[in-house]
């Protein structure tokens, strides 16, 4: 069968599965989440993969549902105010320069300068509804248990078959071999990804949020399969090889304990319980590092404190230097969303090689955005994360139930992971970010609604 008729046969039941209930079309996104690298569509410059496209089944399903099956109260104005401002600064940036950015685009190609603004401000639009579909599917505290459960369980499944696949190699076999990567000499994962370092950005706010929920039990699947969960998670990080998985770890072993002590989730002897769990599984980690004779620390651990020191030789402190001066000649409006790097390419990439002798890379999340965006957009973007984090502390601190104190702790931990990492070298537009957003908006409504409820 070929596959235009294969696709002709699932895209319908995809759309029937999703449209009798927009949580079983969000299960489905879960499970595709981290399949990146399998059926790209490519078209226009564009590379919709499968999870994007499942992603848009979700987004009309729940626009039709808000349409005409409307519920009230299923997003929390605190965070969504903000998250909509930022969408319309887009546009409002977008329709102003795009006089501009069309003379020097390519009607042909959606990621040509210009253009690619046009795409950027889209994918910002999809983004937020991904999120908002995600969120909206979520009605009740049964569903949540559930949306997390496929959340983390996809995560672990995909890690212990990468796990599998790297004892195989070492044994002699060549099982599922797209799943590993050779590195400094060595052999690592990166699972369906393209490369490892989208393997560690899509498990940074799993793992805290998996060592929450098992080492508090709020699954009582026991200890030992606690422990295991646990050690599969933070061993697939490890074996990633990437300074942004070790950067996300060291947050985790580092924030959690601490967070889960100030907020009073549990007794201090269980507190003493999971440090001890966490503690053996790095342990047995860095045993089998050494097992295989591998020189994590001065692959990985040295390379990572040399690029936070913004060495002068690191490509992305040249970068840094390079965004700065963008940010100097347009500090208000900015370049235009998703044109920084053709700006960059006509005048400031040859100013900085000049003085630094090294091409810059883009890897910033907060440059790109003050460069594009200018002010007018950071502001709405900072405006969104501090209501996230406020709402998330406000909610730990008022419920009663552990659940929701473990779930919403895992995931300030996650999202400071993912903001901390590695000077934020993630796409802030890439789906499995948006889906975690989507998760955690309706667990801040579902604890709020606890927490009204009496």
């Amino acid at each position: 069968m070929e596959f235009s008729y294969l696709y002709a046969l699932l895209v319908p039941i995809v759309f029937f599965i999703a449209a009798r209930r927009l949580l079983n079309g969000v299960y489905i996104l879960l499970i595709l989440l981290p399949v990146e690298r399998f059926f790209v569509t490519k078209a226009l410059g564009l590379n919709m993969k499968l999870p994007e496209w499942m992603g848009l089944v979700c987004v009309i399903v729940f626009m039709w549902n808000f349409l005409f099956r409307h519920k009230n109260r299923m997003f929390p104005a605190k965070i969504m105010l903000p998250l909509l401002t930022f969408i319309l600064v887009n546009i409002f940036l977008l329709l102003i320069n795009l006089p501009d950015l069309i003379t020097i685009g390519k009607i042909t190609d959606l990621n040509s300068a210009g253009f690619r603004s046009i795409k950027v401000v889209i994918w910002c639009i999809y983004s937020v509804l991904v999120a908002m579909a995600v969120s909206y599917s979520v009605k009740d505290k049964r569903d949540l248990k559930n949306i997390i459960g496929v959340y983390i369980a996809v995560a672990l499944i995909l890690c212990s078959l990468s796990l599998f696949s790297l004892i195989a190699y070492f044994l002699g076999a060549r099982i599922m071999t797209w799943a590993l990567i050779e590195r400094h000499g060595f052999l690592g994962i990166k699972g369906c990804f393209s490369e490892p370092q989208y393997l560690s950005l899509y498990l940074s706010p799993i793992v805290p949020l998996a060592l929450t929920v098992f080492v508090l039990r709020v699954y009582k699947l026991g200890i030992m399969l606690t422990i295991l969960a646990s050690f599969i998670l933070l061993l697939s990080n490890y074996f990633s090889f990437s300074t942004t998985g070790l950067a996300g770890g060291t947050i985790t072993l580092l924030i959690l304990p601490f967070l889960i002590w100030r907020y009073r989730i549990v007794s201090l002897q269980k507190t003493v319980r999971y440090v001890v769990i966490i503690l053996l599984c790095v342990y047995i980690i860095f045993l089998i590092g050494t097992f295989f004779d591998i020189n994590f620390i001065q692959a990985t651990t040295a390379n990572y404190f040399d690029k936070i020191a913004g060495y002068k030789d690191e490509t992305r402190y040249a970068g840094r230097v390079m965004a700065l001066n963008m940010f100097k000649d347009s500090p208000i409006l900015g370049r235009g969303p998703g044109n920084w790097a053709w700006h960059a390419d006509q005048m400031y990439i040859n100013q900085v090689e000049k003085h630094i002798y090294l091409r810059p890379s883009y890897n910033c999340l907060y440059w790109e955005i003050l460069v594009d965006l200018g002010i007018i957009g950071f502001i709405p973007f900072l405006w969104f994360l501090i209501s996230l984090f406020k709402e998330l502390s406000k909610r730990i601190l008022k419920a009663k139930d552990v659940f929701f104190k473990a779930i919403l702790t895992g995931f300030v931990v996650g999202f400071i992971s993912l903001l901390a990492e590695y000077y934020v070298t993630f796409n802030f537009y890439r789906i499995y970010v948006w889906v975690t957003f989507g998760i955690v908006i309706a667990a801040i409504r579902l604890a709020k609604e606890e927490e009204e409820s009496g």
